[in-house]
C-alpha cells in the first residue's frame, strides 16, 4: 500500500482525535461553565469571595468533570484555581493571556504550553445571573499522546489484517 495514503490516513486520526478534545473540551465548558453561573448567581463582583473560597468550589467541579478549571476576574488575574501548584511554581501566569481580554469573542480555544507539553484551553466568560460578566473560565485539556498512537497503532494492526492476506495470494 503507498505510503503516502498511509500519511494521509495518520493524519486523519490525529486530525479527528483533535477534534473529539476539542468537542469533550466545549461539552465540559459549557456544563462548567453552567454550574459556575449558578453558583455565582447573586454575585456582583468575583474578588468579593477569597480565593481559597473559589479553589473550594472549583476543585469540587474538576473533580466532577476531571479537569483542570481556572477563574480570572474581570481584569484577567487570577481569582482561583482548582490546580493552585501550577501557578504557585509559576508553570502558567497569574494573568490571562491578552488575546482572551481583547479578542471580543468569547468563548474561545488557543493552544498553550507548559514547557515542551502544548495543550487547548477554552476559555469562557464567568457571568451571574443577570448576565453581569464576572471575569472568566479557563479549561485546559491535555492531549495523550499515548491515546493518539495506541489509536494510530489499532488503524495500521487493522491494515495489515487486511493487506497480509492479499499480499499471500499475489505470491
Amino acid at each position: 500500500f503507498p505510503s503516502h495514503d498511509m500519511g494521509l490516513q495518520l493524519q486523519y486520526f490525529r486530525k479527528n482525535y483533535e477534534q473529539e478534545q476539542l468537542q469533550t473540551s466545549e461539552s465540559k465548558r459549557h456544563y462548567i461553565q453552567s454550574s459556575l453561573q449558578e453558583t455565582f448567581y447573586w454575585l456582583n463582583d468575583i474578588t468579593s469571595i477569597n480565593e481559597q473560597g473559589i479553589t473550594n468550589i472549583l476543585q469540587e467541579l474538576a473533580y466532577r468533570y476531571q479537569t483542570d478549571i481556572h477563574i480570572y476576574n474581570q481584569h484577567g488575574e487570577l481569582a482561583g484555581s482548582s490546580q493552585n501548584l501550577l501557578f504557585s511554581k509559576q508553570l502558567i501566569s497569574k494573568l490571562i493571556h491578552p488575546e482572551v481580554l481583547f479578542s471580543g469573542s468569547v468563548p474561545l480555544h488557543r493552544h498553550e504550553k507548559i514547557g515542551e507539553l502544548t495543550y487547548l484551553t477554552s476559555y469562557a466568560q464567568l457571568i451571574n445571573g443577570d448576565f453581569v460578566p464576572l471575569g472568566y473560565i479557563a479549561i485546559p485539556q491535555y492531549f495523550s499522546q499515548t491515546e493518539i498512537n495506541a489509536k494510530i497503532n489499532q488503524f495500521l494492526m487493522a491494515v495489515v489484517q487486511i493487506y497480509t492476506p492479499l499480499y499471500r495470494d499475489w505470491e
